[in-house]
């Protein structure tokens, strides 16, 4: 399935068969690769820590501009990247470490580039919209962390 995915190449699942030395036909292999593709319910390719945070910023209310939206992202981005260094992470949603990390660089801009009124205004849009909210223990626990 990796070899589908992420290479330019096609091989075929008989030339894969024939790389078992024997031990699998093809039709093993095809049952096996339907086994695997239904655990993962064919989620094959989830949203990544930069997906989340770019597509939360998007409910950024337009009154935010260019440059504090760029900041935004920029400190979330760095935050978000320092979570792979941590196996608490591991089995932390990639959604929840990418909220806490736009809360924590939120909690670094002024509130005179980002006022209170518009910052409730994200997180009602980002709860009705992704169901998380600040006030969650596990956000909060991503946050502290």
């Amino acid at each position: 399935i990796a070899i589908k995915l992420h290479s330019d190449r096609r091989i075929k699942v008989g030339t894969l068969a024939s790389l078992s030395r024997g031990q699998f036909e093809p039709s093993h292999i095809e049952a096996m690769e339907l086994e695997i593709l239904n655990a993962l319910r064919w989620r094959l390719h989830p949203p990544t820590l930069f997906a989340f945070i770019s597509y939360f910023l998007m409910l950024l209310p337009d009154e935010v501009s260019h440059a504090v939206r760029k900041e935004i992202f920029e400190l979330a981005i760095y935050t978000a990247e320092l979570s792979v260094c941590d196996s608490y992470f591991v089995r932390v949603d990639a959604s929840g470490v990418a909220f806490a990390s736009i809360l924590n660089a939120l909690d670094d801009i002024p509130y005179a580039r980002v006022p209170a009124g518009i910052r409730a205004i994200f997180l009602r849009d980002i709860a009705s919209n992704f169901e998380l909210t600040c006030r969650s223990p596990a956000i909060q626990a991503n946050r502290d962390r």
